[in-house]
């Protein structure tokens, strides 16, 4: 049987897959899932950890993607554009394993239902394609969303408005099932 190559070496190569699986998972949470909004204070305390996570990640996918590439015929324009997709990729990967899947993954298995605290950032937002008639709250992008708000709610809501969203959650974040003014 022939032996397989790994050039990165066998445990390097597993925990970069590793990791990759990691961020993409709060990534198909926001195309095929209910909003996870991690709370406030988990964002702003994990908020420079996750951008180093951010930037190192951003900077080892460019590493790979370098040693992949070689010295194919692509034009300067193609390896430019993929040199961008690779920074921007790889940040938001590296940044989603720090700050999002974890308390993502806690609130999914061990989670209870919960309600935290957010400021309104936006009201009126039209919203993405997974995320209709939402309302942005205070939150780093992109999870900071709370999606299919009836137009009725959100014209009561202005920039600063104090909202309690409940749902399946932890102190670290919840997923939204619902949206109500703080009392």
């Amino acid at each position: 049987m022939a032996k397989a190559n790994w050039p990165f070496g066998k445990l390097a190569t597993i925990l970069l897959i590793a990791w990759l699986l990691l961020g993409l998972l709060p990534v198909f949470s926001l195309m095929f899932g209910p909003s996870f909004l991690p709370s406030s204070k988990w964002a702003s305390k994990t908020n420079t950890l996750g951008l180093i996570a951010g930037f190192g990640f951003a900077m080892l996918a460019v590493w790979l993607l370098s040693k992949a590439a070689g010295q194919d015929s692509d034009s300067h324009l193609t390896k430019f554009g993929t040199f961008i997709g690779a920074l921007i990729f790889g940040f938001m990967l590296g940044k989603n394993v720090v700050v999002i899947t974890g308390p993502m993954a806690i609130a999914l298995i061990a989670g209870d239902e919960i309600e935290l605290h957010y400021t309104v950032k936006r009201a009126n937002s039209i919203g993405t394609k997974w995320c209709r008639s939402s309302v942005d709250l205070d939150l780093p992008m992109p999870f900071n969303s709370v999606c299919r708000i009836s137009s009725e709610f959100r014209d009561t809501l202005t920039q600063g408005t104090r909202v309690v969203v409940s749902g399946r959650g932890t102190s670290l974040g919840v997923y939204a099932q619902d949206l109500r003014r703080a009392d």
